[in-house]
């Protein structure tokens, strides 16, 4: 089973940690960091070779991102994030590139696996349901799909195995679907609310997908997680203090726009986001 990141400039130091214990507690033949081209530098070719690491540019993947940013702009009425929908794309579009197999387990690159993790049972899946609920993620998926809310709980967790066949078929599906666009990314787009900002959820549509087609093929398992552990502890934190941790929680997450509350903490993130970040940039252009 491969790994696939999908990595933001600003991420490209916590994920190196998270590439660390991905390594350590999840079996993963490869781990795909897909990127910027311009943030390869940041990964050198001992941590690739050492991680089984292969970067990937992101524009191989999902073409064309100035155009689809400003089908965005005119369809948004409201202040939108275009990246975090073009990471959604990427991590969906990846099941029809070249390096996709049978299955692919999509990873947020700020959560590290504290412990060993598995996502197979039984040659079923295994989804880690949640609680979060957002009404418009909804909304989108009827308009491009046809289906509505339809559990009690919800997929979007910090990760979510793939089977590469279904996301063709859901993918194709959305292709289908009367909504404007010339592609399944522009109907995304235009069937999102255009007064809501996050409006599309990858994880909850292709989550959604499964249950009514494939409920045979997985299997809920509750993970222990700690999603807000940026507001605790920095991206800093010690392998002794995540050690500490694992007793407690299967993964945690340092999510970039968490703020530490003890100010020592707060301070290694700053540094981390305006000194080592910045600097990191720096040589990375130079090589």
């Amino acid at each position: 089973m491969d790994v696939v990141i999908c990595v933001s400039s600003k991420d490209c130091l916590i994920v190196k940690k998270t590439v660390f214990y991905i390594h350590r507690n999840i079996g993963s033949d490869n781990i795909y960091i897909i990127t910027d081209k311009h943030s390869f530098g940041f990964f050198s070719k001992r941590f690739r070779s050492r991680y089984n690491v292969s970067l990937v540019d992101e524009e191989e993947i999902v073409a064309d991102r100035r155009q689809l940013e400003a089908i965005a702009g005119r369809h948004f009425t409201c202040e939108y994030r275009f990246g975090w929908y073009y990471q959604q794309f990427l991590k969906m579009e990846f099941a029809r590139s070249r390096y996709a197999k049978d299955y692919y387990l999509i990873w947020d690159s700020d959560t590290i696996p504290l412990n060993r993790l598995s996502f197979f049972t039984s040659n079923k899946m295994i989804f880690t349901p949640k609680t979060e609920y957002h009404e418009p993620y909804f909304r989108t998926m009827q308009a491009l799909i046809g289906y509505g809310k339809a559990t009690d709980y919800s997929f979007i967790a910090e990760h979510m195995l793939v089977s590469v066949p279904i996301m063709k078929e859901l993918i194709r599906k959305m292709e289908t679907s009367g909504i404007p666009g010339d592609s399944w990314f522009e109907k995304v787009i235009n069937a999102a609310p255009a007064d809501e900002k996050n409006g599309f959820s990858e994880f909850e549509t292709y989550g959604t997908y499964c249950h009514y087609n494939y409920p045979d093929y997985f299997i809920l398992k509750e993970l222990r997680t700690f999603r807000e552990a940026g507001n605790v502890y920095s991206r800093s934190i010690s392998k002794r203090k995540l050690r500490k941790l694992s007793r407690k929680y299967d993964t945690i997450s340092l999510e970039s726009w968490s703020t530490p509350r003890k100010s020592i903490r707060k301070l290694c993130n700053d540094m981390e986001e305006y000194i080592f970040y910045p600097l990191m940039k720096l040589v990375s252009k130079l090589r």
